[in-house]
C-alpha cells in the first residue's frame, strides 16, 4: 500500500515528477497465533500518525523539500518478500531518485533503538540529543531483519528504528498490553525530526 502526499512537488513546477523522494516505512503483516501489536502494530501505528502531521503541516503550508512516499509492506516476516518486490520493480531513474528510506518495525518493547547507513543514524542521533531522547545507535541486531535491508542492499541509504527487547517477537504473548507508548513516540518523535530536517539529496 503506498501513500503520497497529494500536491507535494518537491520544489518543482506543479504536476511535473519531484527531483527526489524519502520512503518511510514499516509492514503490516504477521506470523500465526499473534496479536502482533509490537511486531509490527506499533509501526503501522506510527506511520499513520506520522502521515497524519505531515499532511496537516502541508495544509497549513509547510511544505518539505522532497516527496514523502509512505509504504505498507507485505510478506516480510517470511523473508522480506514485500519490500524486495518493490524495490526490484523500480526502475534505475526510479532508484535514484530515492534520497533515503525511514522504516518503523517493532517499536514496542525495550529501549528506543535504530541502525543503518551513517548519515542518517547521525542526523537521528542529534536531533534525539537535542530532543532529550534516549536513542541507541548499535549494529543490526543478530537475525533480525526488516525491509530497510531491501532498500539498503540496492544503494538507498536507509535507517531502522525498534525498540531492543524481542522477547515477545513472534509470540502470542505479543499483545497491546504489553507495547509501551513512550518507546513508540520517541521514534516517531526523532521520525518526524529527521523528515523536517532532511532536503532533497537525489542520488546519481
Amino acid at each position: 500500500v503506498i501513500a503520497e502526499l497529494d500536491g507535494q512537488s518537491s520544489g518543482q513546477t506543479p504536476g511535473h515528477a519531484p527531483e527526489c523522494v524519502v520512503v518511510i516505512g514499516g509492514h503490516y503483516d504477521s506470523v500465526a497465533d499473534t496479536q502482533a501489536a509490537g511486531d509490527n502494530g506499533t509501526g503501522i501505528v506510527s506511520l499513520l500518525i506520522m502521515a497524519e502531521e505531515i499532511a496537516n503541516a502541508h495544509a497549513e503550508g509547510h511544505r518539505l523539500p522532497y516527496s514523502p512516499r509512505f509504504i505498507f509492506f507485505g510478506i516480510e516476516e517470511i523473508g522480506l518478500f514485500g519490500s524486495r518486490e518493490y524495490v526490484d520493480t523500480l526502475s534505475e531513474p526510479e532508484r535514484q531518485e530515492i534520497s533515503a528510506m525511514l522504516n518503523f518495525d517493532a517499536m514496542g518493547k525495550g529501549g528506543a533503538s535504530a541502525q543503518g547507513s551513517a548519515a542518517l543514524t547521525e542526523l537521528a542521533a542529534q536531533i534525539a540529543a537535542a530532543d532529550d531522547i534516549d536513542l541507541k545507535i548499535s549494529p543490526s541486531p543478530r537475525g533480525f531483519g526488516s525491509d530497510h535491508a531491501s532498500f539498503m542492499a540496492v544503494d538507498i541509504p536507509a535507517i531502522f528504528f525498534y525498540g531492543d527487547d524481542f522477547s515477545l517477537i513472534n509470540s502470542p504473548a505479543d499483545v497491546l498490553a504489553e507495547v509501551d507508548p513512550a518507546v513508540m513516540g520517541a521514534h516517531m518523535a526523532v521520525g518526524l525530526g529527521m523528515l523536517r530536517q532532511m532536503e532533497c539529496e537525489p542520488r546519481g
